[in-house]
């Protein structure tokens, strides 16, 4: 089997309390990471290093979209994308991501069984899965043919690959969950953060993705 170059990369906005047991994992299994944060006024940063994480510093909050796209500036034959607030994440799991990303070219990652609110969303809405496998050719090409930003980088991947004929496998996390807006900043700034997201996706779809 042939070993692929690769990099995690997790963009991570104010998750100091969440970042650390995601970070860990992969670490036991020497997983290279490299940890983006967008802009944190919290120590996400700080948390990320305390892990051997790589780590890049926004100077303010700009969105996942202008966060993952940092990591095109790194020569290697694939990406993994990672949430920074998964639940239920273990040594086990990482060590599935290892083995898939030398498996599978392009994959969507489905978190199952964790939580039953993620689950469900992933259920009703795969094209948001935040866990993907790409080829970096891929990563790179795709920010070079669109204009995402904010909170419209998944349903903007699912379009690009889509339209450029990419297959994707759908591989499963079992008792993966994240952890919700609610939760992370009090229930009203919870739901004000998930409206903005809808928003930001509804913008994209109703422009007629003109730049994919």
């Amino acid at each position: 089997m042939k070993t692929n170059s690769f990099l995690v990369v997790m963009p991570a906005f104010n998750e100091e309390k969440n970042i650390g047991r995601v970070l860990r994992p992969l670490k036991e299994e020497k997983l290279p990471v490299l940890v983006v944060d967008d802009g944190s006024t919290d120590k996400t940063a700080w948390a990320a290093s305390c892990e051997g994480a790589l780590l890049l510093i926004l100077p303010r909050n700009r969105g996942k979209s202008a966060a993952v796209k940092e990591a095109t500036r790194f020569d290697v034959d694939k990406v993994v994308l990672l949430d920074a607030d998964l639940t239920g994440f273990t040594r086990g799991h990482a060590a599935q991501i290892k083995n898939w990303v030398n498996s599978y070219d392009c994959a969507r990652i489905m978190l199952k069984g964790g939580r039953t609110a993620t689950t469900w969303s992933h259920i009703i809405s795969p094209a948001l899965a935040g866990q993907r496998i790409l080829p970096m050719a891929v990563l790179k090409r795709f920010y070079e043919s669109s204009s995402v930003s904010g909170f419209q980088l998944e349903v903007a991947l699912e379009d690009y690959l889509k339209k450029e004929r990419l297959k994707q496998e759908e591989l499963v996390l079992e008792g993966v969950g994240q952890v919700m807006k609610e939760e992370k900043r009090g229930f009203w700034p919870g739901l004000r953060a998930r409206l903005r997201m809808y928003l930001d996706i509804l913008s994209y779809k109703l422009r007629g993705r003109p730049t994919i």
